[in-house]
């Protein structure tokens, strides 16, 4: 009788902390980045560096094709981005999960600097960036695109962009857990190259003076 009269309390005394219990609240999922809010651009005309940072790979989402011009409104970037969740089957076994990026980005300068005159909208690069979290040493993945494209008659765009994540390796599950993305393109006049009969005056100009300097010398 006593253990019966045991198990009631226990029983009422069970009821009455799960009623009083705070409910868990749902897991938040946040929505995919829009990566226009997380890109910035700084440049003076001739010069551009973009720079975009996110905490890592959410969800397997393809981001529409984002277009930022810098500040001056010289330069113009286009980024599409793939973020994939532990994609399944990679590693040389074929038994991992990988978080996998990739960035599309085509980068062109739209209208001439000012002091230019006569330059129109230049050369477009083109490019891609892909980085897997299988790949990584240590915890570090990076992929990178450098180029140069000549706009005649005498300037060229140069560019170089980096892609950098950082990785979190768990068992089989490699994670992506900060990507940054920096672009840097400059757009330049290269210097130029003295023909062979400037050479040729230039050192005649300096023989003689040479010369005159030893008969100096000399009558001294």
């Amino acid at each position: 009788m006593r253990r019966a009269s045991w198990f009631a309390r226990l029983a009422v005394v069970c009821s009455v902390l799960l009623v009083s219990a705070p409910a868990f609240p749902a897991p938040i999922i946040p929505p995919p980045l829009d990566f226009a809010t997380a890109a910035w651009i700084e440049d003076d005309a001739e010069n551009v560096i973009l720079a975009l940072t996110h905490g890592g790979i959410r969800a397997n989402v393809n981001h529409p094709p984002t277009i930022l011009n810098s500040p001056s409104g010289f330069w113009q970037v286009g980024l599409t981005i793939s973020e994939i969740d532990r994609l399944s089957g990679c590693g040389p076994l074929g038994n991992q999960f990988c978080d996998h990026l990739i960035v599309l980005e085509r980068v062109q300068h739209i209208k001439g600097v000012p002091g230019h005159v006569g330059e129109g909208p230049g050369p477009i690069f083109m490019f891609t960036l892909e980085v897997d979290a299988f790949n990584a040493v240590g915890n570090r993945v990076v992929d990178a695109f450098s180029s140069f494209q000549p706009h005649l008659p005498s300037h060229e765009d140069r560019l170089v962009s980096f892609l950098d994540a950082v990785t979190l390796h768990v068992g089989n599950n490699n994670d992506i857990v900060l990507f940054n993305l920096t672009t840097d393109v400059t757009h330049v006049v290269p210097e130029p190259i003295p023909e062979p009969s400037t050479l040729f005056l230039f050192g005649s100009s300096l023989a003689a003076l040479s010369g005159i300097a030893w008969r100096r010398h000399r009558r001294k």
